[in-house]
């Protein structure tokens, strides 16, 4: 379980560094983690069979336990707000409350195998711009007041 509460955490820490390099049209080559490989850690989950009550069965290596824990975290972002005074997600998707992290997993694994010429860049961007695909906000959600208040 430890080893889990690392991962997330140096997950996290990664994911706030990317947020401040860019947008995905800025993408730059990975010196991280890539798009690809953590493709490849996550093909046993977006494989996996789920059950009519949600539930899967997976066999967990460290490779799978990575990409659990870097979509646990992109899945608590993803609901988070900037700040108290503003309400826009942190991440810049908007997703049902009913998805699921086996869901984001897919949508990223999807993603990659629809873009190969990504497939070196940096896993943080690339999910991203995949989730965001998935789960654009709204045009309410986006705009603000000068004050940091919804509109």
């Amino acid at each position: 379980m430890k080893n889990y509460f690392i991962i997330v955490g140096i997950t996290a820490f990664t994911f706030f560094a990317y947020l401040h390099v860019g947008h995905a049209s800025e993408i730059l080559v990975s010196d991280g983690e890539t798009a690809m490989q953590v493709q490849s850690w996550c093909k046993d989950i977006a494989a996996a069979k789920i059950n009519q009550d949600g539930t899967f069965l997976l066999h967990r290596t460290a490779d799978s336990g990575f990409c659990w824990g870097a979509f646990a975290t992109i899945q608590i972002l993803s609901k988070s707000p900037v700040s108290r005074n503003n309400p826009t997600p942190m991440l810049g998707l908007c997703p049902p409350a009913q998805s699921t992290r086996i869901q984001f997993i897919k949508i990223f694994s999807k993603y990659v195998d629809e873009n190969p010429n990504l497939g070196h860049v940096d896993f943080a961007h690339i999910a991203l711009a995949a989730l965001t695909d998935a789960f654009p906000c709204s045009p309410e959600t986006q705009s603000k007041t000068k004050n940091g208040e919804q509109k």
